[in-house]
């Protein structure tokens, strides 16, 4: 039961309809919740942006992973086998968080027009979508903002995890993961910036 129980700011991750799709657990939970087999929790670790990682996950850049791969017809899902080999471009911290203020402002604005466009031209509902996939595509290519030379890159992050993990592992915390195989070029679907790093969810 603990490992399905949820807390604020656990991302939660559907695994079925739609597949993939992630939202933030609020703050100031009144009761406790445990998450049924149709969805899994991301903890994100306490050195990353939990914000970007939402925006990440809820991005072309991982959707069309889960799309690739979902299983069924009528309730297509996906497992959290699947979802935790899936791969999210990670930038620099400080650029995390200046994504994340641009996405944040930007959004609004992509519903207004949305809205308004929908009034006057009477598209179709997919319009809103596509538009927000655009700005989160954007995002995740490192072309929403601008990049920072001196933005510590995330390399450095990741070593810092990885030496936060090993002192885990030492005092007895948490388990010891298997190594993941290198990304390869193979596998990036697109250029990142050279401060950014793939990594497995």
């Amino acid at each position: 039961m603990k490992r399905s129980e949820v807390h604020s700011g656990d991302i939660v991750i559907a695994k079925m309809m739609p597949a993939g799709r992630a939202i933030v657990v609020p703050q100031h939970l009144e009761k406790k919740f445990v998450l049924s087999s149709d969805a899994v929790k991301f903890v994100p670790h306490r050195l990353l942006y939990k914000d970007f990682l939402y925006f990440a996950i809820n991005s072309s850049v991982f959707k069309s992973q889960v799309d690739a791969e979902v299983q069924g017809i009528t309730r297509k899902r996906t497992s959290l086998t699947k979802i935790k080999k899936y791969i999210l471009p990670l930038p620099p911290l400080e650029e995390q968080q200046r994504i994340v203020s641009k996405v944040e402002k930007l959004i609004p604005l992509v519903d207004d027009y949305a809205e308004s466009y929908n009034r006057l031209q009477k598209i179709d509902n997919e319009f809103e979508d596509k538009l927000k996939q655009s700005v989160l595509q954007y995002a995740m290519e490192g072309k929403l903002v601008k990049q920072n030379p001196s933005d510590e890159p995330a390399s450095e992050l990741i070593k810092k995890i990885e030496n936060e993990k090993a002192e885990l592992v030492k005092e007895g915390k948490i388990k010891k993961n298997k190594k993941l195989p290198a990304i390869t070029d193979d596998e990036k679907p697109f250029d990142i910036p050279d401060s950014w790093e793939w990594v497995e969810i």
